[in-house]
């Protein structure tokens, strides 16, 4: 009778030690640690956005989706399309391809050439957006989504703005 407690003791702490080791051992998830923008709005209205996005992919290998909303209903109930030209992507600073698809929010640039991509990275993005800037009498504004869509946590974004001929 001792002994098939003591079986059932050891069975027990045996369970609980796997399961506290099992908690403590979670694996790494896929996200952006870090989110940077440089956008510079032209004299012309134009607007010139470099990105730098550290993304850590920890497991299965794939290429990186930037997801940039360039479609919305204005205040005035108007919808505004902002299309981009995409200039350079590069991983770790070298230049990749890239690809350019239409979604229903906008674009998805589909930065890599294959599901190659794994570990901790650094993505560099220029493009150029048309329509982002609107004007009114009374101000004028910056109509822009700076981190865009993205299906893992963002864990630290930020943007500076410059404004051409603005000191």
């Amino acid at each position: 009778r001792k002994s098939a407690v003591q079986c059932w003791v050891a069975a027990l702490g045996l369970l609980l030690w796997a399961f506290s080791a099992a908690a403590q051992t979670v694996a790494p998830s896929e996200e952006v640690s870090g989110f940077a923008s440089d956008i510079t709005v032209r004299k012309d209205g134009m607007v010139d956005v470099d990105e730098r996005i550290e993304y850590s992919l920890p497991g299965q290998p794939h290429d990186i989706f930037r997801d940039i909303v360039t479609r919305y209903v204005g205040d005035d109930g108007v919808r505004y399309r902002m299309p981009i030209e995409v200039h350079a992507a590069s991983i770790d600073g070298a230049p990749v391809t890239y690809a350019v698809r239409t979604e229903p929010f906008g674009v998805r640039i589909i930065i890599g050439s294959g599901p190659s991509v794994v570990g901790q990275h650094s993505f560099k993005i220029s493009y150029t957006v048309k329509g982002a800037v609107r004007y009114s009498a009374d101000h004028d504004e910056l109509r822009w989504d700076v981190t865009g869509i993205w299906p893992v946590p963002v864990r630290r974004a930020s943007a500076t703005v410059y404004v051409a001929g603005v000191r």
